[in-house]
């Protein structure tokens, strides 16, 4: 009998033994993990927005872009030990501000004369100056040495925001990169936090329907183990979307939970009918095999579906929620029966009964409603499915990062209430055409006459003296014009700044909207874009114009009709799995 008994655990402890090292590989392959945060990745390879993208990186290269806003700002004196000290963290390339056209030294000069002169510079109206110094603030165009998404970038971000609480002045960031540098924190913090949530409220619950106290803890430890060796796994795929990685931990907890609890009830069943612990898992794992099996496929099925998407992050989150669904029944299956052994005792000495009614008259209830209850589905159907397709989908990279009460749709927020809205779209043209200024000029007026206010940054307007002044007092024209003269800026303009705007074959033209990024003003805005460009430039493989609003239609267009699919496929294998299942042609239906 001992030897049995020895033998019996030895099984048990190697198992268990063999958990213990798949967790901790696991932990160590989790930082393997690439988690990718460019959505563009998955753009279809026929798409004209990856396309552009693939243009302007071999041209110019995707280099990153913040906008950096710093109030209480009170001389151009100031704002360039600001800019100084900024561009002196490792990963900032260079920042575009009034200085960038015009040396320091003269803006000083200009700035104290005009303060001698009783007005402060920044608080006039004038074009050029409005983008960078209005009201006591100034706002930097930073551009980084990496992508928006390089880690140097993210690093850079980091370090700039140190600085800026520092000075202890109130500042706000905004562009790609900070729209990325958020989407990166606040999906790792906003995970957790949501795991932090839910997991004292899943306790709660499995308490309220579990037999002893120590139940809810072996699910935990389970559900635990089966996401951390889904997200360790995770090292097997060249890289991994922060959506997937964020979504898949939520998703797989619920999924291995509902399995872990089918095969514990059975085991409970077992025990009650007179088995021994060992007989009764086993008698559980047979009879729960076929229900787990079933559900376990159409899950399967629906993520199967997504495969289908030419969006290609649906096969980027099929094919990890997948290998977490196998996952999440071996854990199940295996694991959890290696810890009802181990606990066996303890489960039988921490029982208690039931807190939750078993609502045994409910039941009754609802058998004596079946027709009403049925009746008031079908009803319901018409009004539920008109109401869906009134659904508005964001399909936008801010509309992650930048939802309403998160820190950076605040800071996005200020800056656009001092300097206006700003949503860039990039159109690249063949260089040195003569064409360019004129297609500027009209793109700038057609989009006013839409009552849709445009600046633009190219070569051809940065270094023209009248992009700069506006509706400014005569005295303050004749002081500038004495000052600074176009051909001045031209010569004085910088090279690396050059290398951003034109490129051997493209002349770069940066286009600020005051609009959002999906709103119907931006679409119109991009719908006049490609009615004024091949104006000038026919052929339409010599243009390119990008931007998350350029996207945006082209992505819309991709998912819905990838939706079409998705449901089709879904409904499809799923109605077959439980077919074959359940061996019914109702059931299913």
């Amino acid at each position: 009998m001992k030897k049995k008994r020895v033998k019996k655990w030895s099984g048990t402890v190697i198992a268990l033994l063999f958990w213990i090292a798949i967790v901790i590989a696991s932990l160590f392959a989790v930082p393997l993990v690439t988690i990718n945060y460019d959505s563009t990745k998955y753009l279809p390879d026929d798409m004209k927005t990856k396309q552009s993208l693939a243009v302007m990186e071999a041209e110019f290269g995707l280099k990153g872009q913040a906008n950096v806003m710093i109030g209480s700002v009170d001389s151009i004196e100031e704002a360039l030990r600001y800019k100084d000290a900024l561009k002196s963290i490792d990963g900032v390339m260079d920042i575009l501000w009034l200085d960038t056209f015009i040396e320091g030294e003269q803006l000083v000069n200009l700035d104290e004369a005009i303060l001698d002169m009783g007005f402060n510079i920044s608080e006039f109206d004038i074009t050029g100056l409005n983008q960078f110094y209005r009201n006591h603030n100034v706002l930097f165009q930073v551009i980084f040495d990496g992508a928006d998404n390089a880690p140097t970038t993210v690093k850079a971000i980091n370090e700039i925001r140190e600085y800026l609480a520092l000075i202890e002045e109130p500042f706000a960031m905004s562009g790609t990169a900070t729209a990325t540098y958020f989407t990166r924190t606040l999906t790792e913090s906003e995970t957790l936090g949501v795991v932090v949530y839910i997991l004292p409220l899943a306790l709660l619950i499995l308490v309220l329907f579990t037999k002893s106290w120590l139940e809810p803890l072996i699910y935990m430890f389970v559900v635990g183990v089966s996401v951390l060796v889904n997200m360790g796994t995770n090292f097997i795929f060249p890289s991994v979307s922060f959506l997937t990685n964020s979504t898949a931990m939520l998703l797989q907890m619920a999924i291995v939970m509902d399995y872990s609890i089918f095969i514990l009830n059975r085991y409970r069943m077992s025990k009650e009918a007179g088995l021994s612990t060992r007989a009764a898992l086993k008698e559980a794992r047979k009879k729960s095999f076929i229900p787990v099996t079933s559900s376990m496929l159409t899950t399967v099925a629906s993520f199967i579906a997504l495969m289908f998407m030419r969006y290609t992050i649906g096969m980027d989150m099929a094919l990890v929620m997948i290998k977490g669904i196998l996952i999440s029944m071996v854990t199940a299956f295996f694991l959890l029966p290696v810890l009802v052994r181990v606990f066996n005792r303890a489960l039988v000495k921490t029982e208690h009964k039931i807190f939750f009614p078993e609502f045994q008259g409910i039941w009754k209830f609802v058998f004596k409603l079946r027709y009403v209850i049925v009746a008031a589905v079908l009803i319901l159907l018409v009004p539920a499915y008109n109401a869906q397709n009134r659904n508005r989908f964001i399909y936008g990279d801010s509309a992650i990062s930048a939802s309403a009460g998160t820190r950076p749709y605040q800071e996005k927020e200020e800056i656009d209430r001092v300097f206006g809205k700003s949503n860039m779209v990039v159109v690249l043209v063949p260089v040195g055409t003569e064409m360019e200024r004129q297609m500027i000029d009209q793109i700038v007026a057609d989009l006013a006459s839409n009552g849709i206010t445009a600046n633009s940054q190219a070569l051809s307007t940065l270094t023209d003296i009248n992009t700069y002044l506006g509706s400014v007092p005569a005295e303050i024209q004749t002081l500038v014009s004495n000052f600074i003269s176009s051909d001045w800026i031209e010569e004085q303009f910088p090279q690396e700044m050059k290398e951003q705007l034109v490129s051997e074959n493209y002349s770069r033209i940066i286009f600020s909207i005051a609009t959002d990024t999906e709103s119907p003003e931006a679409l119109l805005a991009v719908s006049r874009m490609r009615a004024i460009v091949p104006q000038y430039y026919p052929n339409q493989s010599t243009y390119h114009i990008i931007g998350s609003s350029s996207s945006v239609s082209e992505i819309k267009e991709i998912v819905e009709s990838d939706l079409v699919i998705v449901n089709a496929v879904s409904i499809g294998l799923v109605l077959l799995i439980l077919i074959i299942t359940l061996r019914s042609l109702i059931l299913p239906f």
